[in-house]
């Protein structure tokens, strides 16, 4: 509105001078006083559409013929919003210009877009820029970099930048409609080669600054958008190694193949060895594989994508993930569901993905897959028996009576088993799992807090132990042997 003062002003002194001079009889006078007043208002406008519009400043960084430039046009997945938003911060903190500058340009992309339609948008850039359009508010679109923190994403705004020495401008717009969230990034330079580097540049510094690096991650698919992917950030409570309890030499080879690999990976590089690995964990349910596998994710010196259920679906795009960020750990729970031999397979095309990823990172690709399986007996030769792929099977054994007073100990803490025959309880579940042993003290506090049991530690009796071991192995029968891990007959 105070821009538009002038222009009001102009026109009534413009509108008063000519009728002052047609009251003096001076017609002459009157028609200059109108003409004038039109001129100091066209004069007006072109100074104030050149002091506030973008175009000044487009043309001071690349000259008065951009026009004649050259656009590249290139789609950001949701996913890498956050990474391509992070490189243009930091080429712009390095560029030292003006702006960002928020523009009027806010149209939607498709998948489905017309070659006419993909043409009017090719040249928006130029337009906007000829058009000198005033810079308008920057639209920010928050997009998650962790389970808490999130980045601020322009959807609407105009970047003057020297990338590797050459002026460039990129266009930033996000997708206007449906549950995706991409945005397109044109971008225009002197000539051809000068927009590519500044693309690739752009790329590459995004790759590196990636928020996903170092995370734990999964890929999602986003309802109802097939070409379009968003990244999970997964907030895993840290498992430390003293709440696993396995053999020693079990633990020491659990380590050295995934926590020592890493650590030791370029020096594996630099003695000719190979760094892409492949590890199977195996063994009968509630053993512990699920825990280790926490542990390791944890404290892994690496980025972690978990694939497990339906993501199996999006494991070319997780592998090609895993490859950006290497190092990486891929963790394939019960690969089973898809890895099964393929005689007997119906996720045939699943398991080729998976082979074909194996086999295509390479040996120095800083790359390993995690596997776990209750049933090895039934996984494909070709992804279990092939060194290559799978390179160490590891087996988790019911615990040995070591192992089991090792958890009778972690799983007591807060309780008083002063009346309990640990002894006798210990021979008594020979052959019973971690996750068996867990839910049997569990459901014998549950049955002492029943009967009223108070205090600081909880006193549990051995008829407590009694009542819930009954109860396990009666009442849930064979069913709840299987999940938690029981011989069929147990020691009485």
């Amino acid at each position: 509105m105070i821009r538009n003062l002038p222009f009001i002003l102009f026109l009534v002194l413009g509108a008063v001078g000519a009728i002052v001079m047609l009251i003096l009889g001076q017609p002459g006078l009157a028609v200059a006083a109108g003409i004038a007043s039109v001129g100091a208002c066209v004069g007006y406008g072109y100074y104030t559409a050149w002091l506030f519009g973008i175009r000044r400043h487009v043309v001071r960084l690349m000259g008065s013929r951009f026009q004649i430039g050259e656009v590249l046009r290139h789609m950001v997945r949701t996913a890498d919003r956050p990474n391509i938003q992070l490189a243009l911060d930091l080429l712009h903190s390095r560029s030292g210009m003006q702006g960002p500058f928020g523009t009027p340009v806010a149209a939607g992309m498709d998948d489905d877009v017309g070659q006419a339609l993909a043409q009017q948008y090719f040249a928006d850039i130029v337009g906007l820029i000829a058009g000198n359009s005033y810079p308008t508010a920057i639209v920010w679109d928050p997009h998650p970099t962790s389970t808490e923190e999130t980045l601020n994403c322009a959807c609407n705004a105009l970047y003057l930048l020297r990338i590797l020495d050459r002026p460039v401008c990129v266009l930033v717009l996000q997708r206007a409609k449906g549950a995706s969230r991409r945005a397109v990034l044109q971008i225009l330079g002197r000539n051809e080669p000068d927009a590519r580097a500044a693309l690739n540049e752009i790329l590459r510094i995004g790759r590196e600054q990636s928020v996903y690096r170092g995370q734990v991650l999964s890929v999602q698919r986003i309802k109802n958008q097939e070409n379009d992917l968003a990244v999970q950030f997964h907030d895993m409570s840290e498992a430390g190694r003293e709440e696993i309890v396995l053999p020693p030499e079990l633990q020491e080879t659990i380590d050295r193949n995934i926590l020592e690999f890493f650590r030791h990976a370029e020096a594996l590089r630099r003695a000719g060895q190979g760094t892409r690995h492949g590890v199977l964990l195996h063994g009968p349910p509630g053993t512990g594989k699920t825990l280790v596998t926490r542990y390791l994710a944890t404290n892994v010196s690496a980025t972690v994508l978990l694939v497990h259920g339906r993501q199996y679906a999006l494991l070319r795009p997780t592998c090609q993930l895993a490859k950006l960020l290497a190092p990486s750990l891929v963790i394939l729970e019960d690969v089973d569901l898809i890895g099964a031999d393929r005689r007997n397979n119906r996720h045939g095309a699943l398991l080729h993905d998976l082979l074909d990823e194996m086999d295509g990172l390479g040996a120095g690709s800083d790359i390993v897959f995690l596997l776990t399986t209750n049933r090895p007996e039934i996984l494909e030769p070709a992804l279990a028996s092939r060194p290559g792929r799978v390179d160490q099977a590891i087996y988790f054994p019911l615990p040995d009576l070591e192992c089991r007073r090792r958890l009778f100990a972690q799983f007591r803490r807060g309780l008083d088993v002063s009346g309990l025959d640990l002894e006798a309880m210990l021979a008594r579940t020979d052959g019973a799992s971690p996750a068996f042993l867990k839910e049997l003290f569990r459901r014998a506090v549950l049955l002492a807090l029943e009967r009223g049991a108070a205090g600081e530690p909880l006193p549990v009796t051995g008829e407590d132990f009694e009542r819930s071991l009954r109860e396990l192995l009666q009442a849930g029968g064979t069913l709840t042997r299987n999940f938690l891990g029981f011989p069929a007959s147990p020691g009485t």
